[in-house]
Formats: structure tokens, sequence, C-alpha cells
């Protein structure tokens, strides 16, 4: 797990918080990693090897094709910039 995080008291979802599926620190918990380009470009790599691309704030997961904001785009948009 990435230091200086604080896993207690998460209320709306931050970056920090290890309860809350739209948070960096619970996908980084359960395997994924991410691999960032630029801003607003990054790959996301699940456990079991599928590769999620964001591209100019847009990922071609299912739920992006339903026009919704996927959490893989909200884990990008709280990495480190």
């Amino acid at each position: 797990m990435p230091r200086g995080i604080d896993f207690r008291g998460c209320g709306m979802w931050k970056t920090g918080c290890i309860n809350d599926k739209n948070a960096l620190a619970a996908a980084l918990g359960r395997g994924y990693w991410l691999e960032w380009f630029a801003d607003g470009y990054a790959d996301v790599h699940k456990p079991d090897g599928h590769i999620y691309q964001v591209r100019r704030w847009k990922c071609d997961c299912i739920a992006a094709g339903y026009e919704k904001t996927c959490k893989h785009v909200l884990w990008v948009g709280q990495l480190p910039g």
C-alpha cells in the first residue's frame, strides 16, 4: 500500500479510503495497477491481466459505453500529476 494514506474515517470517496471502490487505495489493495502516460491517459491493469484504456478521460469499459464515468477514470484522476 502507498505510504502516507489515512485509511480511517472515510466518508465520501477519498484517495486513501480502502473501503470505497472509487478510491485509488482500494484499487491498489485489490491488485490493480495503473500505468500513467499523461493527464487523462493511462492503462488500468486488472489482477487477471485485462487492461482498460483511459484516453482523454474516457474508458473503454462497459460502463463507459453507457456514457457513465467509471471507477477506472476516477482512479486515473486521483494519480498525482
